[in-house]
């Protein structure tokens, strides 16, 4: 089964990650630290594609304004991981070489060959690009409240006959959707669940009242935007995902948000412009043979 989910949500209150949730229970964690183009996706694909064919089950954590690209892998059985430790979602050593090792690809780029001047540049404007994007967001979940009928549904008898279990633990989490520079992306973090149930936001939100009144054992799906709000939870002991994901994953909502949802989307795309182009800036100065090197301790590591 091919698990993935995102590293986190991009917000009208900018990125919210989770990390540090997904990889609480590692016993060791390789922290990568690098510049764009310094071939940490690439690395990370690489790993988890033979950590596979060794016969690993590998989550694949994608990063949330690139679905393309991975900002970590995880071996549950092994209790292993690789992280793409810099901003936005930063991740920082508690146990240094006890339990996390920093990697870092900078060490292996010819700073003399950089283009420096290119790089402030391109970052400024890079970052410019995302403030505005998660402007955008702000006003389109803004308009969304402001145009939100609130339903009252019966949804305690559904839920005591088709989710109440005797497993308990409450919650973690794992992200389902993103906001990324192609819009709303969706993918699948729980391909185990027996059964999918569609359902409107307000119906969900209940359903999430009721597992925390019942202690019931699930994994939550934060909302791709909205920092407060849910995109689904799956019950562990009924094995079914409640989601309120449309098939087509886009936002809902009146046109003034589906225009401000637009304009983000632009913003991401252009900012994904500037970043390709900080990756070969720092990839014509990258020493990848030195990198390949440091490649069989690193599979060791995660799976031996």
């Amino acid at each position: 089964m091919n698990t993935e989910f995102f590293a986190g949500v991009n917000t009208e209150n900018g990125f919210k990650g989770y990390l540090e949730e997904y990889f609480r229970d590692a016993d060791r964690l390789y922290i990568i630290k690098g510049t764009p183009g310094s071939g940490k996706s690439t690395l990370m694909k690489r790993l988890a594609s033979d950590c596979e064919k060794k016969g690993f089950l590998v989550w694949r954590i994608l990063c949330s304004s690139d679905p393309a690209s991975l900002d970590g892998i995880y071996l549950p059985e092994k209790r292993t991981g690789i992280a793409d430790g810099t901003s936005p979602h930063v991740l920082e050593p508690k146990y240094p070489l006890a339990k996390e090792i920093l990697f870092d690809t900078g060490r292996f780029i010819d700073a003399k060959k950089l283009d420096k001047e290119g790089i402030i540049s391109l970052s400024c404007h890079k970052a410019e690009c995302y403030k505005k994007g998660y402007g955008y967001i702000k006003s389109a979940v803004c308009a969304e409240r402001a145009c939100k009928k609130t339903q009252k549904r019966e949804t305690e008898g559904f839920f005591k006959a088709r989710l109440l279990s005797s497993l308990k633990g409450g919650a973690d989490y794992r992200v389902s959707a993103a906001f990324t520079r192609k819009g709303i992306v969706l993918c699948n973090p729980f391909p185990q669940a027996e059964e999918r149930v569609v359902v409107d936001e307000d119906v969900l939100n209940e359903i999430i009242l009721l597992s925390r009144r019942f202690e019931e054992r699930v994994t939550l799906s934060p909302h791709p935007t909205h920092s407060d709000r849910f995109n689904g939870v799956y019950f562990h002991g009924k094995n079914i995902y409640i989601t309120a994901e449309k098939e087509e994953g886009e936002p809902q909502g009146i046109e003034t948000a589906a225009r401000a949802y637009a304009l983000a989307r632009k913003a991401f795309g252009e900012g994904a412009v500037c970043h390709g182009k900080l990756e070969e800036i720092y990839s014509s100065a990258m020493n990848f043979s030195a990198l390949e090197e440091e490649y069989p301790v690193l599979l060791q590591g995660l799976t031996e």
